[in-house]
């Protein structure tokens, strides 16, 4: 994950993850990224049109 920041060669104020599986809010938390649970598994984002304002 923090490799493909790094490959984006710029800093940014947060980053928001969006992942599916709970290894995904375990690596998100340790590198103090906010998480966005997707799909079923977590009770999460089933469609795009919920993380759209």
């Amino acid at each position: 994950m923090l490799n493909a920041l790094r490959q984006l060669n710029r800093v940014f104020e947060t980053v928001t993850y969006y992942g599916d599986g709970h290894w995904d809010a375990v690596a998100a938390k340790a590198l103090g990224w906010q998480f966005v649970p997707v799909g079923t598994k977590l009770n999460g984002l089933t469609r795009y049109e919920q993380c759209v304002s």
